[in-house]
């Protein structure tokens, strides 16, 4: 018989033995004493078996399908899985297509025994782990009372001693000190950060410092003595707060200034009211630096000639290396900033200007004439294919009506005892495969009949739409967008459209020069910022 081997550990699994090459051994020896083939081993490596996130295992359930091994070769059920839902899940999959489950250590056969056996086995797999699990949480709990290292990285400013206490760095503790003194007194995290590159300090990780993690170190309430654990807990698990558990590093009063601070200035998540719809968002390049474009709009407040406030709006699409400023490295001395120099360009004028581009070449002459072509030999061929799917279908049916006779007279057979369970077995698998492929082609198979459409019908059809009021319309910019844009090249003389696929007459691509649309008026005074 061919089958295929399953082998999995976890961290737990690791150190009571059960390595890969152990397991690989023991069902290689097992197949050539049964007399087996093993046609492939599946391997997971440091995967739990408490759930079905997987790879080669979902791999192996998959591969089942195709009939190349009859059973799976594992060597104990908990390999195969610890929980009792998944093990029952995917036994039935593995089962569905003729495949099961062996263990090397646990020989079970279909007897009412070995399936009460089999069950105690799961239980027994799914309570170790749930166990295990309960007793890691257990021990972490009790090395959390004792204000000890828990695991995890250890904060800026602290080591852990031999008994895996906390203790300060005099030289990174100084360091804190200054940072919380710097805010105390009014700095901003941004000159806290340029004074801090500026004196060559790193994080542990080797990296500068910047406001991120100065902001987070005004969170951390270990600079002040406070033992945490568990705040986060996802399991329920009450929170574990020792104070003066820790040598302080940060004097309380300035510490919890600076915090309250920090925590003022933190807002949560505001309502985002969409004013404007930018539709070229993900479709616009930059051509000299190959960053996006995005949407923004500039407002700004002045006073007329008069006295009179006035309020001035605009919308653009501008280049998101266009402010270096942004930059999230900004104060590092090593980093050296492009300024992109494309120019903003007016939303309505660059909107107006891709959308008519993309209408001349889609909408042209030459181009409707080859889609109306395209579309009339399409629709033929899709009745003609129509009309053949019919007749496989009545012919599938027929099948179809003969399968479930022959499962109905199968099964009279095995109730007269005229079959033995393993004929029985077998020959209602294989009416079973073929019965769902026959409901499934039928389905298929069964599509309305296309109506055919006279040439002048689709090109009248065609030429209405494009002078519709819905042309103007985003819902319908967006639709053509998606269905042949694939990106949009800006720079400041010119765009380039490229397209999904070649279009008739124009190629895979559209490029415009903005002297052919972009004009200095009265009114505005040029199109780009």
């Amino acid at each position: 018989m061919d089958v295929v081997g399953y082998c999995r550990f976890s961290s737990e699994a690791q150190r009571d033995g059960y390595s890969i090459e152990a397991q690989v051994r023991a069902i290689t020896e097992w197949a050539a004493r049964e007399g087996h083939t093993i046609k492939k081993f599946y391997i997971d490596e440091a995967r739990s078996g408490t759930n079905d996130n997987r790879e080669d295992f979902q791999n192996m359930v998959a591969d089942a399908a195709s009939g190349t091994f009859r059973a799976v070769v594992v060597h104990k059920l908990d390999r195969f899985a610890r929980d009792r839902y998944d093990s029952a899940v995917y036994r039935h999959k593995l089962k569905t297509h003729g495949v099961r489950v062996i263990s090397v250590l646990e020989p079970l056969d279909d007897s009412p025994e070995s399936v009460m056996m089999e069950a105690v086995l799961e239980g027994m797999a799914e309570y170790y782990s749930r166990n295990l699990s309960r007793e890691v949480r257990k021990g972490k709990k009790e090395v959390a009372l004792k204000a000890q290292h828990n695991g995890g990285p250890v904060p800026y400013g602290y080591r852990v001693d031999e008994q895996m206490r906390y203790v300060p760095i005099p030289e990174e503790a100084a360091v804190i000190r200054e940072i919380f003194s710097r805010l105390d007194g009014g700095s901003s995290y941004a000159d806290v950060t340029r004074w801090a590159i500026s004196q060559g300090l790193r994080t542990r990780r080797g990296s500068y410092f910047n406001e991120a993690f100065i902001a987070h170190m005004t969170t951390n309430t270990m600079l002040v003595g406070r033992f945490s654990y568990g705040l986060r807990s996802k399991v329920g698990q009450e929170p574990i707060i020792i104070e003066d558990a820790i040598e302080p590093i940060v004097d309380a009063d300035v510490f919890w200034r600076v915090h309250n601070a920090t925590l003022a200035r933190k807002r949560g998540p505001r309502p985002r009211v969409k004013e404007d719809d930018y539709i070229l968002t993900g479709y616009l390049f930059c051509a000299h630096c190959g960053s996006h474009l995005f949407g923004f709009k500039s407002k700004k407040e002045y006073k007329s000639r008069n006295g009179a406030d006035r309020l001035y709006e605009a919308r653009f699409y501008r280049c998101a290396r266009k402010d270096p400023m942004k930059h999230n490295r900004r104060h590092e001395p090593d980093v050296v900033l492009q300024r992109c120099h494309l120019r903003s360009i007016r939303k309505d004028v660059l909107e107006t200007f891709v959308f008519s581009a993309i209408e001349n070449v889609l909408f042209s002459q030459a181009t409707m004439d080859w889609v109306v072509a395209e579309l009339s030999v399409r629709l033929k061929q899709r009745k003609q294919n129509a009309q053949n799917n019919a007749a496989d279908a009545n012919a599938y049916r027929k099948e179809l009506e003969k399968v479930r006779n022959q499962k109905a007279r199968l099964l009279d057979l095995y109730l007269s005892e005229a079959l033995d369970k393993a004929t029985f077995a077998l020959k209602s698998r294989e009416l079973d495969s073929r019965e769902g492929f026959l409901d499934g082609e039928i389905k298929r198979l069964s599509t309305p009949v296309s109506i055919v459409v006279e040439p002048d019908k689709i090109k009248t059809a065609l030429e209405g739409f494009i002078k519709s009021p819905n042309a103007d319309s985003s819902e319908y910019k967006k639709r053509l967008l998606a269905t042949f844009v694939d990106s949009i090249a800006v720079s400041n003389e010119k765009i380039v459209i490229y397209f999904k696929f070649p279009i008739p007459g124009a190629g895979d691509k559209a490029e415009r020069s903005f002297d052919d649309f972009v004009r200095k008026t009265t009114s505005v005074s040029t199109c780009f910022v």
